[in-house]
Order: C-alpha cells, then structure tokens, then sequence
C-alpha cells in the first residue's frame, strides 16, 4: 500500500511542478460535496422524490388489487379444473411480471432522470471551478484528494455563491415508458 500512495504522490508532484516552477502558482481545494449544498441540486431531489411518491402511491393500488387476485385465485382453485385454474394461474403470473417489469422501467427512469438532471449541475460546477482557476493561476484539486491543505485554498464556498447564482433551475425530465423500453431493447441488443 505504501508504495502505491509515494508512487501516486510522486507522480502528483512531478505533474503539478513545472520544470521552471513559478512561485506564484496557487493550488486551491473545492469540495465535491458543494454540488450537493447547492440550491438547485436539492431542488433535483425534490422533483425526483415527488416522481418517486406517485410511483409509490401507484405501487400501493397495484399491490392491493394483486392481494385481491391472489385471494380470487386461491378460492377459485376450489371450483376449477386443473387445466381451468393453470390457465388463470398463468394470466396471475404474467400480470405480476408486467407490475415488476413495470417497477423496474420506472427505476431506470428516475436513474436516467436523476443522472441528467445533475450532469447539468456538474457542468455548470465545472465552469465556475474553471473560472475561479483561471483568475488564481494554478490548479484546483478535490479537497478530498488532498492529504493537507490550508483552509484559505477552499474555493467551495465562492463555488457554492457562484452556482446558486448561475443556476437556479433545472427540471427535471422523466422519459416516458416507451422510451424507456426502447432504450433497454436497444441495450439487450448491444448486449448480443
């Protein structure tokens, strides 16, 4: 493990010192967790949990009329035949097939809602580091890649004042299950 870490630290050195090191190159630190401080990220999160309380509420109904079918079926294997009640066993499965399959396309909805929506604050966080960077001069690494640092090199609040400034809004946007669908076709197909 060690020489693993003086390898890496290394290696981070001898790229962040130029042959002709110039003295006045700052090395400043921004916190990862200041996309999650942000306004709009939290706004993100509302709007996915709204989306996943109506799945929920959804779920539920469903949830309930499967008990009931399920009850249906139980008492309705008293009075069929055995190839009558197969039949209507196999329509009860198919049907729990269609609500878990359903569940899991709106997962993957709220996955990809969720990943573009904060793609779109990621890049918005980018810029402003960016641009903090090119005032200062030097680089700006992770705060948590960093062993030590003085408190001064944290750029994460300005980060933070910038993003809440520059973006305010981003909605969210769900894809609709047939777009989901095609998309794990297109995937099972890649797959092959």
């Amino acid at each position: 493990m060690k020489p693993i870490f003086y390898a890496t630290l290394l290696a981070t050195t001898a790229l962040l010192t130029p042959a002709h090191a110039d003295s006045s190159a700052t090395i400043s630190t921004v916190q990862q967790s200041t996309i999650k401080e942000s306004t709009v990220f939290k706004d993100i999160l509302k709007q996915i949990d709204a989306e996943r309380m109506l799945i929920q509420a959804d779920l539920s109904k469903k949830e309930k009329e499967l008990k009931k079918k399920d009850q249906e079926l139980a008492e309705a294997q008293k009075k069929l035949s055995a190839e009558e009640f197969e039949k209507k066993r196999k329509a009860f499965a198919t049907l729990l097939d269609d609500v878990r399959f359903g569940l899991e396309r709106k997962k993957i909805r709220i996955e990809l809602a969720f990943e573009e929506a904060k793609g779109k604050v990621i890049a918005e966080f980018s810029k402003i580091v960016e641009s903090i960077r090119a005032k200062k001069g030097g680089v700006v690494l992770y705060t948590e890649m960093v062993a030590a640092s003085d408190p001064k090199a944290d750029i994460s609040p300005e980060v933070l004042k910038e993003l809440n400034k520059k973006l305010t809004n981003v909605k969210v946007t769900f894809k609709s299950d047939d777009e989901i669908k095609k998309l794990i076709s297109q995937q099972q197909q890649a797959a092959k």
